[in-house]
């Protein structure tokens, strides 16, 4: 399914969720991923779904090191001798994973914009418990921005994603599913619900609020718990937070959920 928004960029969620994160976004003249932590078998075969081959990807950027994000960096490299963009605090340990030999294809990063092909990528860092960043993506006069755990939202970051013709931004979890799970420690509850843990939906709910004052049309939910979120709970919160505050979804803006399992549809943003 293809929805055009307003083609400056491409934009399609591979796989979204706490077992695995990749998401592509492409202009007309350069193709990237952002995460892989899913496999090589599912990445080739949504690229082929988007008339695209793994050979094709300019550039993989990496948010951060866990595992849900990172797990297939290393076979995918293997195959197509990606260059790899990661936060400078985690190239340390990728390169002792990814070996010397591909060691040398990571490209660190700090908060500084830089170019690959047509598009400008502006990383900004989010508040997660390791060096994390987001991104903002800027190709013809199109800006995507991609946010995911992050457990607080200041007004750097919201200034950031201003603007954005589409927002996938986290909404990781409905707080009372999250206390009321037995196979959660106290630990982790708290670590996740800490200001450098995870979004739940209400909190998203808010932070939609404000992409919307900023000009934000389009938002995507993403990285939800299978364990402590549903997609229907995601979307039906975050919904009644903007009906709260006078704004209609649907008509003044359009959210969709991006899920664990099945690729999202593919937006375009058309510029001029």
């Amino acid at each position: 399914m293809l929805y055009n928004i307003s083609m400056g960029l491409r934009f399609c969620s591979i796989a979204s969720g706490s077992k695995g994160n990749c998401i592509y976004v492409a202009s007309d003249k350069c193709r990237l991923l952002v995460d892989i932590g899913i496999s090589l078998k599912r990445v080739d075969e949504a690229l082929s779904s988007l008339h695209a081959t793994g050979k094709q990807i300019d550039g993989i950027l990496l948010t951060h090191c866990h595992s849900d994000h990172i797990s297939g960096v290393v076979t995918f490299v293997k195959k197509y001798g990606t260059e790899v963009f990661a936060p400078a605090g985690m190239i340390r340990g990728l390169q002792a994973k990814m070996g010397l030999t591909l060691g040398r294809k990571i490209i660190p990063i700090e908060e500084c914009d830089f170019f690959v092909g047509d598009i400008t990528v502006s990383p900004f860092e989010v508040s997660h418990d390791v060096p994390c960043l987001g991104f903002s993506f800027y190709s013809n006069g199109a800006k995507i921005s991609v946010a995911t755990d992050l457990g607080n939202v200041g007004n750097i970051v919201m200034s950031k994603m201003a603007g954005s013709d589409i927002v996938l931004i986290e909404a990781n979890h409905d707080e009372q599913k999250l206390w009321n799970n037995p196979n959660y420690p106290r630990y982790l509850k708290e670590r996740i619900l800490s200001n450098r843990g995870h979004l739940s939906n209400v909190r998203c709910g808010e932070i939609v609020t404000k992409l919307y004052e900023g000009g934000v049309k389009q938002v995507i939910l993403g990285h939800l718990s299978e364990s402590n979120n549903t997609p229907e709970l995601a979307l039906s919160t975050v919904k009644q937070i903007l009906k709260n505050n006078f704004i209609e979804p649907d008509k003044d803006i359009s959210i969709a959920v991006a899920v664990q399992e099945k690729m999202s549809a593919v937006y375009e943003v058309n510029v001029g």
